[in-house]
Order: structure tokens, then sequence, then C-alpha cells
């Protein structure tokens, strides 16, 4: 019985004193695999990217946005320890050592976050014009597709397409057009967003491809621009 009550005992002094150290954990096994593991991110973001349906300039609020959600995790444990030493309350080593660990990685968050709208300002721009009504959005939005043929009003085309071929979204479009425009740039990013911008006035009507979007083969497609 004794022997019983005292392991009892010392799990739950080991649970209170791992408690403080399990968002830092949390948050530094974030930051360090945002660091080693850009292949792993990279390969998550492009699946958010196709799940959500988003634009290249869309596409950039990702990063910025983990990193917001990463800081959020960690801001209660970093607020509770800021007013603990406000109050000079006593702390626990262990509370100590685990919240200074959880304000280091939580700013190092808000500084990734920070940093990378900073940079990223001009594709954020873009990514708010194209998400309220734009002139591309209006042309794309007029064109109807049904029994194979297609149809827009606003500049007049009537085509007759390959039946039971799979239509593009617009933000699909977008991010075909701009992996084009970086394999043509040599990946250089800078020069991919340069490349695309001088396309101004060109509008993207349809775009239609033989098999469904999971397809990860030889995948034929036919796009049509105004």
């Amino acid at each position: 019985m004794g022997s019983g009550m005292e392991r009892r005992i010392k799990t739950l002094a080991g649970v209170r004193t791992m408690k403080p150290f399990i968002v830092p954990i949390i948050l530094w096994a974030y930051v360090l695999s945002v660091v080693m593991a850009k292949g792993f991110w990279g390969g998550v973001y492009d699946k958010l990217i196709v799940a959500f349906d988003l634009s290249p300039s869309q596409s950039w609020v990702l990063p910025v946005g983990l990193n917001l959600i990463a800081a959020i995790i960690g801001l209660p444990q970093v607020v509770s320890f800021i007013a603990a030493l406000r109050r000079r309350d006593t702390m626990s080593t262990s509370r100590h050592v685990g919240s200074s660990l959880c304000v280091a990685a939580a700013s190092l968050c808000i500084a990734g976050a920070v940093l990378g709208a900073f940079r990223l300002r001009q594709p954020l721009v873009t990514a708010v014009g194209e998400l309220r009504h734009s002139k591309e959005a209006d042309i794309f939005a007029a064109g109807q597709l049904v029994d194979g043929f297609y149809s827009n009003r606003v500049v007049g085309v009537v085509m007759q397409l390959p039946r039971d071929w799979h239509a593009m979204s617009l933000n699909s479009i977008r991010r075909a057009n701009h992996s084009g425009a970086y394999t043509a740039s040599g990946g250089d990013s800078q020069s991919a967003e340069e490349l695309a911008a001088k396309r101004s006035g060109i509008y993207p009507l349809v775009a239609v491809r033989r098999y469904p979007k999971p397809f990860t083969g030889y995948n034929p497609s036919l796009a049509l621009s105004a």
C-alpha cells in the first residue's frame, strides 16, 4: 500500500515537473523543423495550397499564418509567466526554465511572421486584391461550360471543348501560369513575379484537363485567354 502510494506521488510530481515544458517542446520542435526540414514543410505547403485552392500570392499566407498560430499556442504560458514575474510570485525552477524557453520560441515565431510579412508584402497585397472582386475574377466567372461548350458573354466567345474533360478553377490556372513563369525564370521567384506582372491585361477565360486533379501522370490540358 505504502509503495503504491509513493509511486503515485512520484508520478504526479513528475507530471507537474514536465507540464511547463510541454508547450516549449512543441514550439521548439516546430522552429527547428522549419530550419532543418524545409523539404518536409515545402510538401506540407504544396498539399495545403491544393487542398484550399490558393493562388501563388495567397499561398504566401501559409508560412506567415503558421508562425502566428505557433506563437498563439505559446501565448497563454508567456502571459502567465510575465504576470507571475510582475507579481513576484514564487516559481519552481521547472516553470521558470520552461516558460523562458516558451518566451524565446514564441518570440522567434512572431519575428518570423513579421519578417515574412515584410518580405512578402507585395504578394500579400496581391492576395488581398484577389480575394476581392477583380476584373480578372469577374471575366472568369462570366464563363459557362455546359455539355462541352464554353461561352463567355463578356468577351463574346463560344467554342466547343473536349467532352468529359475537367475544368480548372481560376486559382489552379494562376498556379499553372506561375509555375511556367518560375520555370522560365530559372527558379528565381522575384523574376517569376516580374514576368507574371508583365502579363497584366491578359485574362484567363477557361482551362480544362483530361484527367481529374489527383492524377499524377501526364495530364493534357487546354487553356483559353483573352
